[in-house]
């Protein structure tokens, strides 16, 4: 077939289209829900988020949250799932675990709301240092549940984590300005 000279060809926008086509369907095949969580991917993840952990006994702790993160994103683990995973690596994590995992789930939150009562939940513990550590993570909460928690913890029995709220929020219930960066990663 001839080609006219300054006939119009197949320009930009035309193989832009079609390059487009094929990873949308990888995207949804890949993930069988739509999804704004961003990864990539569960391998790499896995060995940035170790490198993370200071003690290297706890790096399982945080792999099974990174896999459960996954094993949701596929279709093959349920929210409660994911939230246990959560749970456990806030809680029992030491250095470079829990942060990670408030930043897990703040992410995973986004797409899966009901996790957002995790921080109501952690907010609330026996332990004053799990209290802290959700304290040290208000700047990053999503905004529906920063006031909530913060009341709680703004009233908390321990000077620490009063303290540490206070900072957080400005003594308002809202972050400052320079606390809303990422805690963890």
């Amino acid at each position: 077939m001839a080609v006219q000279k300054g006939a119009p060809g197949p320009g930009p926008p035309a193989r832009a289209q079609m390059r487009q086509e094929p990873l949308t369907i990888c995207i949804q095949h890949a993930w069988p829900r739509e999804s704004r969580l961003f990864t990539f991917g569960r391998e790499h993840e896995r060995k940035c988020a170790v490198a993370y952990v200071r003690n290297p006994a706890q790096a399982a702790l945080i792999v099974r949250v990174v896999d459960a993160v996954h094993d949701v994103l596929e279709g093959t683990a349920s929210e409660v799932e994911l939230a246990q995973a959560l749970r456990v690596a806030f809680v029992e994590g030491g250095s470079g675990v829990w942060e990670q995992a408030g930043s897990w789930l703040r992410k995973s939150a986004a797409d899966h709301p009901p996790l957002d009562a995790l921080w109501l939940e952690l907010s609330r513990s026996p332990d004053a240092a799990v209290r802290f550590r959700v304290a040290c993570s208000l700047g990053d909460m999503p905004a529906a549940v920063r006031p909530h928690v913060a009341s709680i913890l703004l009233a908390d029995k321990s000077r620490k984590v009063v303290a540490m709220a206070r900072e957080r929020t400005g003594s308002t219930g809202e972050p400052h300005a320079d606390q809303r960066r990422r805690v963890g990663l």
